[in-house]
């Protein structure tokens, strides 16, 4: 009896010490559930962040090396700089030639009309005047000069300011050409068109 009795007990000590060394392992794959959890929640605190913090898309002033220079990107049409002066009416690197390749890429429309003071025209649909620019809508402000300037919205900013994305803000300095990319204005200062179709 007692044989049966010590057999017993070391059968229970056994299943104790199974079941104690099974709970870490348990309790870290609870723990690795709740950290994916957290992760997969501070992600898509991160990803509203990028859309409201002004922070995240700083400006940066870049050396163009050359010809076809890919400064900067939004939604797979790429803004090209070259060296060298101002590119006003180049149907490359202007920055009215950003315009119409972007639309022309993204949504299969052709685009004029882009001088100072008028309403983009389109091939398909057309463009209106609006005051709450979104991602994406044709930006007039004017250039250093004067002189009119044309860009994309490439995000909305909290604080009442866009960052563009744009072609030909160009200036030597130096003995080299820089452009600037992330460049931010005020809501105020532009007029943005968007596009109907």
């Amino acid at each position: 009896m007692l044989h049966r009795g010590r057999r017993q007990l070391a059968i229970l000590l056994m299943a104790f010490t199974f079941l104690v060394g099974s709970m870490p392992a348990i309790h870290a794959y609870a723990a690795s559930e709740e950290d994916d959890k957290k992760q997969e929640s501070v992600k898509e605190i991160d990803e509203n962040n990028r859309d409201s913090d002004n922070k995240l898309l700083k400006t940066q002033i870049i050396t163009i090396k050359g010809s076809n220079f890919v400064a900067d990107t939004l939604n797979g049409v790429e803004a090209l700089y070259r060296t060298g002066g101002n590119d006003g009416s180049n149907a490359t690197y202007s920055c009215a030639a950003y315009i119409k390749r972007y639309y022309k890429e993204n949504f299969g429309v052709s685009v004029n009309n882009l001088f100072g003071g008028r309403t983009p025209n389109a091939s398909k649909g057309n463009f209106r005047s609006v005051k709450k620019p979104q991602v994406g809508d044709v930006v007039a402000c004017s250039s250093t000069s004067g002189s009119n300037h044309w860009a994309v919205v490439k995000k909305i900013n909290n604080n009442n300011t866009v960052t563009l994305i744009e072609q030909n803000w160009k200036w030597s300095q130096g003995g080299q050409t820089l452009c600037k990319i992330n460049r931010s204005i005020s809501v105020a200062s532009a007029k943005f068109y968007r596009l109907n179709q």
